[in-house]
């Protein structure tokens, strides 16, 4: 069994971007339901 060739992606920041995206998404939607967000949240005072 010979070792094939195989496609190798070049790196990307993408999965970073998505990771913070979601979390800040599920931070986001759970003080959403639990009523906790504030103005103070992510240091933002809008």
């Amino acid at each position: 069994m010979s070792g094939g060739n195989y496609y190798v992606p070049d790196s990307s920041r993408y999965p970073i971007f998505a990771a913070v995206s979601l979390f800040l998404l599920v931070m986001g939607a759970g003080g959403t339901i639990n009523g906790t967000v504030t103005r103070y949240m992510f240091f933002t005072q809008a």
